[in-house]
């Protein structure tokens, strides 16, 4: 008799008295990330289980005017997300201080220097936010959490940059957006078979990298401009492995007790939920 994999995953999916680490990034402006270090308690067992997952190549994908991530893809399904996730939600609900927390999509992504890319797919390499702007359902992710289970020894990096000054979307005004939009018209069509990994270009600075080890955690606001970090001699014999989540949250929510109002109000910072919201938990009253 076939083993659920729901079951599977839930003895494997065991995580280590989880630490989270308020780091700031970028010499210019703040960059806001939290961390975690050595996640899960059987890091090599989660991977192997990953691996067993069906992936799909960006050729796959049969929509046009699709923007779909580079390399391959295995996706966690929608109706198993939340049980999925839990593992990870779980923690933090505390440091948000709510008492529910929506997962709002979740998949394994497989990359490397080497990966072919084709014209939906290429637009990645550009700096970027993970919110669909013109869809108002995609603006309910508001964190977005990445789990690196590579085997690779070549470095694993995110990047975070900056469009005119501003390395946060909400920050920009009407003539920036404007100018944000202009930038990624004209390089819709652009063509590249192979990775690339973008320096400083017309109005994106890097500002810096965050670098991972195995079996590390790094969320950050959806809105912040990045993209993963590598060069094109990376990652070639081995993939760069992250299992990748994005979260939405909900002021309603709200619920946590007075000891707990210096770090809820450091994490509604970090992940901008202040600014998405117009809202300030330290400013709420607190259950006891």
């Amino acid at each position: 008799m076939i083993k659920p994999s729901s079951e599977i995953w839930n003895e494997i999916s065991v995580t280590n008295n989880l630490q989270f680490e308020f780091h700031n990034l970028g010499t210019r402006q703040p960059i806001p990330i939290i961390v975690a270090k050595d996640v899960f308690k059987y890091p090599d067992k989660v991977r192997e289980f990953l691996l067993t997952f069906p992936y799909w190549a960006t050729k796959d994908i049969t929509e046009k005017d699709t923007t779909v991530r580079p390399g391959l893809t295995a996706e966690i399904p929608p109706l198993f997300q939340t049980q999925f996730y839990k593992f990870l939600t779980t923690p933090l609900k505390k440091i948000l201080g709510v008492n529910n927390i929506g997962v709002r999509d979740g998949y394994v992504n497989l990359e490397g220097g080497k990966m072919t890319l084709d014209r939906s797919s290429c637009c990645c390499c550009y700096p970027h936010v993970d919110n669909e702007l013109d869809d108002p359902d995609y603006l309910q992710m508001h964190i977005a959490a990445n789990i690196n289970l590579s085997h690779s020894p070549d470095p694993v990096r995110t990047g975070f940059w900056s469009w005119m000054g501003r390395n946060n979307w909400m920050d920009m005004n009407r003539d920036e957006a404007n100018a944000l939009n202009q930038f990624y018209d004209r390089h819709e069509d652009a063509k590249a078979d192979s990775w690339f990994q973008m320096e400083d270009y017309e109005n994106f600075r890097f500002e810096d990298a965050v670098e991972m080890q195995y079996n590390d955690l790094v969320m950050y606001s959806t809105m912040q401009f990045h993209n993963p970090y590598i060069q094109p001699e990376w990652h070639r014999e081995y993939d760069r492995m992250m299992l990748t989540a994005f979260f939405t949250v909900c002021p309603d929510a709200l619920d946590f007790p007075d000891s707990d109002l210096e770090t809820v109000g450091a994490t509604w910072e970090a992940f901008r939920l202040n600014s998405v919201f117009n809202y300030h938990p330290q400013y709420t009253s607190v259950v006891n």
